[in-house]
């Protein structure tokens, strides 16, 4: 009796690994068959495929990655950095330069050794080859905001015993929209994610399967998800990642933890290559909102032709109005003009960058005022470029029809070369 039962749970256990190894063949297979017929990927896939959630950094580039993005090679080391091995104890003899800051220092469509933390420790190195050890860590990750390069300062960096950092954020606290968990909030906002959930959610997110039904989604989806990545109805985000206060508030924080662990800071303001627009008095940008305020309430008592046409005063009083196209959009698309409303986001998200740029220069003149009160040293890169265009008259962003914001190879050199010559002026260079 007792064989008969041992024999009957075995042949249980033997089926149940059958079907184990079938459903996982059959998923492997799907896999490959989705990564066969639809190989194409979208700007944001191809982002996404480098990128991985973290639990309280929201994302973080994949550790050991090498790849083609962008149209160069990507590899990573055991941090995800672009980097090649940090060894975890620094010597005594070393000095340690980390570079902070987000795509313009990752190196965003250029070679490595093509990227400014790379060139400057080239030009350190040459100089005091005899005198000291140098080297240089590129911790640009993709899309940091300087609160993200605040939270990597004190879980990360803080530990490789850096010399001197340098600070460049400003492209990413501008920003309305992040590659993960985009609702709305500051950065400073998001509550942390259990760890558990984030595992899970980045095994999902490297499935072609998974890739494939959310393209399906999004074809089935309104179309602002196309360009805003929210279903929310009649909701427009008017919160910026990082406010201005919180900007002034993370470069401070910065700032007091590096003095805690004596190491020294170099702020560097980056320029912002986006599209400008004209100027629209405060007189026209007051009645475009009272006239984008009349429509909303049109549109909650049904009145959507009526909507519209309150929208359209409202872009011939402020032509640059991002939120009134946003509602062209929406409530073109209600009235089932499909095209009209692609039209209308795509007019929005182009004026949102013009906002991005203003914003930029408050951002940047911000840093100023920090470096002069705390007495820190701060690279111009802004004005360098503007130097170096007006001499040389080179590009030095990577397209001008498709990325005006990441530099080219010769930006990252100019770069690199201000850098180098403001950081030679202070310790540990001049000990």
């Amino acid at each position: 009796m007792l064989q008969h039962i041992k024999k009957a749970f075995q042949m249980k256990n033997l089926a149940k690994a059958i079907a184990v190894i079938f459903f996982c063949f059959l998923m492997l297979t799907i896999e490959t068959a989705a990564y066969f017929l639809f190989p194409q990927k979208t700007r944001l896939d191809r982002i996404l495929f480098v990128l991985e959630q973290d639990p309280e950094l929201f994302w973080k580039q994949r550790s050991n990655l090498n790849t083609i993005f962008e149209g160069v090679l990507i590899k990573t080391n055991g941090m995800g950095l672009r980097n090649g091995k940090i060894n975890s104890k620094k010597k005594k003899s070393v000095i340690r330069i980390v570079c902070l800051g987000a795509s313009p220092t990752f190196g965003w469509g250029v070679n490595e050794n093509q990227i400014y933390s790379f060139k400057l420790e080239q030009m350190l190195r040459q100089k005091y080859s005899q005198q000291k050890e140098i080297e240089v860590i590129n911790a640009g990750v993709i899309g940091y905001s300087s609160y993200q390069g605040l939270q990597l300062l004190k879980k990360k960096i803080i530990k490789m015993a850096p010399d001197i950092i340098t600070i460049p954020y400003v492209i990413n606290d501008v920003d309305k929209y992040r590659f993960f968990r985009n609702n709305g909030e500051k950065d400073e906002e998001l509550e942390k994610k259990k760890d558990v959930f984030v595992k899970i959610e980045n095994f999902l997110n490297r499935s072609n399967i998974v890739r494939i039904f959310r393209r399906i989604q999004a074809n089935i989806r309104p179309v602002r998800w196309q360009y805003f990545g929210n279903n929310t109805e009649g909701q427009y985000f008017d919160m910026r990642r990082v406010s201005e206060e919180d900007y002034q508030d993370n470069l401070e924080a910065i700032l007091h933890l590096a003095n805690e662990n004596n190491i020294k800071v170099m702020f560097i303001t980056m320029p912002v290559n986006l599209p400008k627009t004209g100027n629209v008095s405060e007189t026209a940008r007051s009645q475009a909102g009272k006239n984008i305020d009349q429509a909303i309430e049109l549109a909650k008592k049904e009145n959507i032709q009526g909507a519209v046409h309150v929208l359209k005063k409202a872009v011939e009083h402020d032509p640059f109005s991002s939120r009134a196209f946003y509602f062209l959009g929406v409530y073109n698309e209600k009235l089932n003009e499909k095209d009209k409303a692609r039209n209308y986001f795509k007019k929005a998200v182009k004026n949102e960058l013009f906002e991005c740029a203003r914003l930029a220069k408050d951002y940047n003149r911000i840093m100023s005022n920090v470096a002069k009160i705390e007495n820190i040293p701060l690279v111009d890169i802004i004005d360098q470029f503007d130097k170096f265009h007006e001499n040389d008259g080179r590009y030095l962003f990577l397209d001008p029809n498709h990325d005006t914001i990441h530099p080219n190879r010769l930006g990252h050199y100019i770069i690199a070369e201000a850098v180098y010559q403001e950081m030679i002026k202070y310790p540990p260079f001049t000990n």
